[in-house]
């Protein structure tokens, strides 16, 4: 069973979607873009004020637990979701050139990988205020 969608969007092959490359790197963009967004609401001062009085309108009606666990639940799975897809890209176009690797990747490898250290660079930091007491 083979289906081919318009405009090169995937191939439906025995149940399994593969994404081509361009929606792939879209969702990866649209991805980071909401990560790099919902991170900064939360550092810069007058949005974090902005967040807390969400979150405290939130808690009247009982759903502060429940969106203050999806934010890092969605943090760690959206970046998943966005690695699993640039290494479908990467996998779907392997080629044993080690500078037709850096082409692959383009903008979205970069910022995936950005993000990835900036991920890091927030865990480190908030176990380090928790070791300190």
């Amino acid at each position: 069973m083979e289906q081919h969608a318009e405009g090169g969007a995937g191939i439906l092959r025995g149940g399994n979607f593969l994404m081509g490359d361009d929606r792939a790197r879209s969702v990866i963009r649209s991805i980071m873009g909401i990560n790099f967004l919902m991170l900064l609401l939360a550092l810069v001062p007058a949005t974090r004020n902005w967040m807390d009085r969400f979150l405290l309108r939130l808690r009247t009606i009982g759903l502060e637990d429940a969106v203050g666990w999806s934010i890092p639940v969605w943090f760690l799975g959206s970046t998943v979701l966005a690695s699993v897809l640039l290494g479908h890209i990467v996998w779907r176009d392997r080629n044993p050139e080690a500078e037709n690797l850096t082409r692959r990747l383009g903008f979205e490898g970069k910022v995936l990988l950005g993000w990835w250290l900036v991920l890091f660079a927030v865990c480190i930091y908030g176990y380090s205020l928790g070791i300190g007491g």
